[in-house]
Order: C-alpha cells, then sequence, then structure tokens
C-alpha cells in the first residue's frame, strides 16, 4: 500500500465542507475569473444569484437534516428570462 494521496476523497472532504453552503460550493467548483473559460469575466455570481444561494444555505441549516431522518423540503421557485444563468 503506498502513502499518495487519493485525489477523489480529498476532493470528496473539499466538497463536503458545503454540505448548508451552496454559495460557498458554487465559489470553489467553478473557475470564476479564469482565463480560457466560460467564466473568465465573472468574479463570482450575479447578486441575485448569491442572494438565492444563501437563501437555500439557511433553509438547510434550518432543517438540521442529519442523513437519516427526513426533513421539510426546501421550496423556491424562481422566474427569469433568457440567459441569466439558471
Amino acid at each position: 500500500m503506498t502513502d499518495t494521496p487519493n485525489i477523489e476523497l480529498e476532493l470528496a472532504d473539499e466538497i463536503s465542507k458545503f454540505y448548508a453552503d451552496p454559495l460557498g460550493f458554487v465559489l470553489f467548483a467553478y473557475p470564476w475569473g479564469e482565463q480560457g473559460t466560460a467564466l473568465a469575466d465573472f468574479t463570482g455570481p450575479d447578486e441575485w444569484q448569491i442572494e438565492y444561494l444563501i437563501e437555500v444555505g439557511k433553509a438547510v441549516r434550518e432543517r438540521g437534516f442529519d442523513g437519516l431522518n427526513a426533513v421539510k423540503p426546501i421550496r423556491r421557485g424562481t422566474s427569469s428570462g433568457h440567459g441569466i444563468g439558471k
């Protein structure tokens, strides 16, 4: 057995930190501002998207899902136009 890091486990560990932080996940997972990507000209989500992600994170924390016992679903709706990053 080797001591080489398991990249998949490391990634899973990092992603698990965003369980109740969808905004943090979006900032972590997407290449904001990285040249050669579709997000090269963006530093992060639009303000309305940030607010939406914060609300969802708050709802996740309020429900306190423990991985076993069911909680109320999070229900949200958004009306939007073409090309706004849904």
